[in-house]
């Protein structure tokens, strides 16, 4: 089964839960953290959420597009943490860091996100904009 399936059938399911009662579902990012554990690439996770989130379809539609924006920042987050830990390329090459970028800018002009995701989100686009200078 494809990444994007699972991710979005893991994803809708911690809705559901947490809908029902606040912290129910695990902790905020427990199905792209299971991804990352079994080494998942960066850019596979980045692609199904940004399909995830363009989509806006049930259940990830309305005020359930602010779950997937947090997932897409704190992804890039990651990558970006990870990438400089390693000591490599920031997201293993400049293409990567232009797609992030955009990624971000997107998700800072959806307003989906709260004023501390919004914050977030741009001190971090801020990172990878200074990055690619």
């Amino acid at each position: 089964m494809p990444v994007s399936f699972i991710l979005a059938t893991l994803l809708g399911y911690s809705l559901q839960q947490n809908g029902a009662q606040p912290g129910a579902g695990g902790p905020a990012h427990w199905p792209v953290d299971l991804f990352v554990e079994v080494q998942t690439p960066y850019e596979v996770l980045l692609t199904a959420l940004e399909n995830i989130f363009y989509g806006n379809e049930p259940p990830f539609d309305g005020a359930n597009r602010r779950s997937v924006a947090k997932d897409i920042v704190y992804v890039c987050q990651k990558w970006f943490d990870t990438s400089l830990r390693s000591g490599g390329v920031e997201f293993g090459g400049e293409e990567n860091a232009v797609a992030v970028a955009e990624t971000l800018q997107a998700v800072v002009t959806a307003r989906v996100l709260d004023q501390r995701g919004l914050e977030g989100a741009r001190a971090l686009l801020g990172r990878v904009e200074q990055a690619l200078r």
